[in-house]
């Protein structure tokens, strides 16, 4: 979360839950897309594309 909040400043309460709300293996994938953010969009793009319900099921699906 320090992280975060250097990057893309102060996190609102919802934006934190949300990442608190994270499985592991997406904030492992979350740490990794920080270092590319330029700032607080970058991760509302990133909770949009990665916090959804649909987002676990692909995650976990075994790759080809």
């Amino acid at each position: 979360m320090r992280l975060l909040n250097r990057r893309c400043g102060p996190l609102n309460p919802e934006t934190s839950s949300r990442i608190d709300a994270l499985p592991l293996e997406r904030l492992e994938a979350l740490a990794e897309a920080l270092l590319d953010f330029q700032g607080p969009a970058d991760l509302a793009v990133w909770l949009a594309a990665h916090d959804g319900p649909e987002q676990a099921a692909s995650s976990a699906a075994p790759r080809s």
